[in-house]
């Protein structure tokens, strides 16, 4: 599952490495939170020596607004100690903000070094003044920057949080995030936008999960040699390859390259190049998946090896074979459709990828997991506590009563089980809780995310002369503030003789952040508990994993008629009225071709494709007309190096609209401008806003199907592999900026136009087709055309026809995939509803993009 969510904490929360005591129904429960903070130095801001002007010690504090920051020492806004960070913005809408990870005089970084799997939370203290002080985007947020390799630019990518106010009174922001692909340094960032004051006060940045699979992406390097992949170990022509052509995600990737015997790979291998084993218990599920590719020939496999306390190998199991020669996902989860159950008197686990054939072959992207979240789930081991199941926790005042149990009678499957055992006269309340430390002396919990779907099960029976409740499983769920009563999710009791599975399912509660499985006991005398499991069976819809090769099917409640031609026509037809009131026909020469006071590059770049598309609909010259005035404009507007306005934004929406002049007039001087847009880019960076890129990719994309000039193509791919950083599972980008589904719209139009447009066996061609697929899903996901379906992402709903001018993007992009990709059957509700929204896309935009919007639509689809 993707984790990279966020969501906003309020306060209560107790900061790392203190000891605190958590309630439960039945009794007490004691966590050490004992995480290391990573924010580098001055997490409190109480040191100012190498600035002592009041602004604080090892952050950078570049500023829109020149005397924004400083600190407090009014312990009234002091979260803890004797100072917080202060904002102080006299601006309406100027950002400050605080980068950590600095010197001490905030000049020289020193971003923190992570890795593909890692998990991170980043989270702050926060107050400000009363919210009648800020505009409506004014607040504090977080943002968790991403990194590819040593530039100087960042981020590639982000997390980002919504911006967050409190009423003059502390409250905790949180923000967590999962690194992928190339990424390899992140920090923290604390921004403050808006007029008025905030206060910021113990930052902490903690690594929550680490991945099992070490190096996963081929990204890390090795000094000693620069072939070799980091953390693995190559046999038989196998090496690191760079270049995010070769890389499914990133930029390298693992070549098995046969040299007389089939190559394979092994992991994880420890920095001195030592087998370094992964602690597994018998009965517990894993699976391991990749993304690989073959040449011509060959089969590539996966492999999860099961090892003995020695590390001699016991058991190996495979995948199928996987023969592709586009990248294509791989699990062992395929093999007879089971997750693989590490057996017994196995102590340990590495993973293999082989290639057997005599070419070539690329994996990238593998990652190892435990697919039942239950740790010794089968109560299989007990090593430094013997009788006492490892991972597990038992309340002190009853621990005598658990035990593990070896007598074969009375264990469900493998070797052992766990066994209550309450010899006094007086019922007792026992339980086993998980997940626990390995020598089960300190309780932890698991972080979930408020309406994700568990279930939890297990294999009980009692003794012949039990007497009580019996056994039953439970769910427990944990705010800040603490154990959330009365919202667990819970089975029966079960007293019966013979083993019998018992089981429940249910919803994380709104507000909660972490969980604990428990199986707990309530009688006299014996009962045994064996093969526990719990599944995560659900997710709500927007943090779903969505499908990388085909379109869902999601049926809304009502899906309308799809709007007539005739109608499309009037609704462009109104859009063209409305914005001739706009047109500049009646001022200079200079302005001939543009809309509006205050002409837009988008404006008059989106109103020329809109007359393009819709001219082959409708047969009127001013259309044309319009678009050839429009493209005229634009060449006026063009500057010496070829961009508009020195932007991504604005230069890739000119050069899609100058090469569709180009393809409709015939006239090179259209084409020559594409050119040089395409060639500004070609010396442009990535931008950290993935819509940004998209504008690139438009332009990029749209010249090279046209020209057919590589270096145009080669450079949408490095915009494309930057904005792909950031797209979650579910389809959706990682910061919430580009949750907004008008930019998911402006992205997505990009995919369609990169795998449009890009050879057919181009190897990352069905790369981008699966990022395609996950961001046309989410916006399937996201559809609905009456107001009584709740389908919605929690940030950003689109309900037809309330969200008017936000859908055009939306329109082009499904217009585009539903023609140029041939997505008719799984596209036609999508375009059904958007034809209905047509008549209320906003009037007067004089960004052009409702009649762009309109005019796609009613070429590409209606046949």
């Amino acid at each position: 599952m993707s984790t990279n969510f966020f969501t906003k904490i309020q306060d209560g929360t107790i900061r790392s490495l203190c000891v605190f005591m958590m309630i439960f129904a039945i009794g007490l429960l004691s966590e050490v939170m004992g995480q290391t903070n990573l924010i580098g130095n001055n997490p409190g801001f109480e040191v100012d020596i190498a600035e002592p002007d009041g602004k604080p010690d090892f952050y950078n504090y570049r500023h829109l607004t020149e005397n924004c920051h400083g600190l407090e020492t009014n312990t009234d806004n002091v979260y803890s100690q004797t100072r917080s960070a202060l904002f102080d913005n006299d601006a309406t809408s100027d950002a400050c903000y605080y980068v950590a990870r600095y010197n001490d005089s905030g000049t020289i970084r020193d971003f923190l070094n992570v890795e593909t799997g890692e998990e991170y939370e980043l989270s702050i203290k926060y107050k400000t003044e009363n919210p009648k002080n800020f505009n409506n985007e004014g607040g504090m947020y977080l943002q968790l920057p991403l990194q590819s390799g040593d530039s100087i630019h960042y981020p590639v990518s982000y997390f980002l949080t919504p911006t967050y106010v409190s009423d003059n009174s502390w409250e905790t922001i949180k923000l967590r995030g999962t690194i992928r692909g190339s990424i390899n340094k992140i920090t923290g960032i604390i921004y403050y936008k808006g007029k008025g004051k905030g206060w910021a006060d113990d930052f902490s940045l903690i690594k929550i999960k680490d991945p099992l699979c070490r190096n996963g992406s081929f990204e890390m390097s090795d000094l000693s040699s620069l072939t070799e992949p980091y953390r693995w170990f190559t046999s038989n022509g196998t090496k690191k390859v760079t270049g995010f052509e070769n890389a499914y995600l990133g930029n390298a990737a693992a070549l098995l390259e046969y040299s007389g015997s089939d190559p394979h790979l092994r992991g994880p291998y420890d920095t001195n190049g030592n087998l370094d084993c992964i602690s597994v218990c018998p009965g517990d599920t894993y699976k391991i998946t990749a993304f690989g590719r073959v040449d011509t020939t060959g089969n590539l496999l996966l492999a999860l090896q099961f090892r003995s306390d020695n590390l001699s190998l016991k058991e190996e199991r495979r995948s199928p074979y996987y023969s592709s020669t586009a990248w294509k996902k791989m699990t062992t989860t395929t093999l007879e459709n089971k997750d693989i159950v590490v057996p017994s008197g196995t102590s340990c686990m590495s993973y293999l990828i082989k290639y057997e054939g005599q070419d070539q072959a690329w994996v990238d992207e593998v990652a190892v997991e435990r697919v039942n979240l239950v740790v010794n789930s089968s109560f299989e081991t007990d090593v430094p506590n013997p009788d006492k199941p490892d991972y597990w926790w038992t309340r002190p005042m009853t621990a005598a009563y658990h035990h593990v149990e070896t007598d074969s009678d009375n264990v469900f499957e493998g070797n052992r089980s766990a066994l209550f055992n309450n010899t006094g006269d007086i019922s007792a309340d026992c339980g086993f809780y998980g997940p626990a430390s390995t020598g089960s002396g300190v309780p932890e919990k698991m972080y979930v995310v408020e309406g994700e779907k568990y279930s939890i099960s297990a294999w009980v029976k009692v003794a012949s002369n039990f007497d009580g409740n019996g056994v039953r499983v439970r769910l427990a769920f944990y705010n800040n503030a603490g154990y959330m009563d009365k919202n667990d999710i819970v089975s029966t009791y079960h007293n019966a003789e013979k083993w019998n599975k018992i089981s429940a399912e249910g919803l994380v509660p709104v507000g909660a952040k972490k969980m604990v499985y428990v199986v707990e006991y309530k009688g006299i005398n014996k009962a045994w508990v064996d093969t526990v499991e719990v599944l995560k069976t659900d997710s709500p819809w927007y943090y779903k994993e969505a499908s990388i090769d085909s379109l869902e099917k999601i049926p809304l409640n009502t899906v309308p008629e799809k709007l007539s031609e005739d109608n499309m026509i009037e609704a462009f037809q109104k859009f063209h009225d409305d914005m001739e009131k706009y047109y500049n026909d009646d001022k200079s020469e200079d302005d001939l071709g543009s809309w509006g006071e205050n002409p837009m590059i988008r404006c008059s770049a989106n109103m020329a494709m809109g007359y393009i598309h819709a001219s082959k609909k409708i047969s009127d010259p001013v259309f044309l007309d319009r678009a050839r005035a429009a493209l005229e404009w634009l060449l006026r507007k063009q500057l010496l190096d070829g961009s508009f306005n020195n932007a991504l934004y604005p230069s890739g929406i000119a050069g899609a609209a100058l090469i569709d002049g180009y393809r409709e007039f015939g006239e090179y001087k259209y084409k020559s401008a594409s050119n040089r847009i395409c060639d500004w880019l070609k010396r442009k960076d990535a931008s950290s806003n993935s819509n940004y890129n998209a504008f690139a990719i438009w332009a990029l994309m749209s010249n090279y199907k046209e020209t057919g000039e590589p270096k145009y193509l080669e450079r949408a791919m490095y915009f494309a592999d930057c904005m792909l950083t950031g797209q979650l599972d579910s389809g959706m980008w990682a910061d919430e900026h580009n949750q907004y589904i008008w930019y998911h719209g402006i992205i997505t139009r990009a995919l369609v136009a990169l795998v449009d447009g890009m050879p057919s066996l181009h190897s990352k061609r069905v790369v981008y087709q699966h990022a395609l697929y996950k961001a046309l899903n989410h916006i399937q996901r996201n559809q609905i055309y009456t107001s009584g379906q709740e389908r919605c992402h929690p940030f950003k709903c689109v309900y037809y026809p309330d969200n008017r001018y936000y859908v055009s993007h939306i329109a082009s992009a499904v217009s585009m995939a539903y023609k140029w990709l041939g997505m008719k059957e799984g596209l036609k509700d999508s375009i059904a509803t958007i034809s209905n929204g047509a008549n209320f896309f906003m009037p007067n935009d004089l960004q052009g993009y409702s009649l762009e919007a309109v005019g796609t639509l009613l070429d590409l689809a209606y046949d």
